[in-house]
């Protein structure tokens, strides 16, 4: 009985559900529209990622930024 419930809950659920747009940034410039006004443009590698620990007060370790 329980999984009927939960079927026919969820059916209603999804009847009832309104369309929704997840992005609405249609107007600002492309990349390539960006690329092409930009005066400089910075392309780079990233060559090492380096983790710094720092401790703290308490003697735990935190990440230092």
């Amino acid at each position: 009985m329980k999984p009927l419930f939960a079927a026919v809950v969820l059916v209603l659920l999804l009847l009832n559900a309104r369309a929704v747009d997840a992005c609405s940034c249609g107007s600002d410039p492309s990349v390539c529209g960006s690329y092409e006004s930009a005066d400089a443009v910075f392309i780079g590698v990233v060559q090492s990622v380096e983790i710094n620990k720092a401790k703290g007060e308490d003697g735990k370790e935190y990440f230092a930024v």
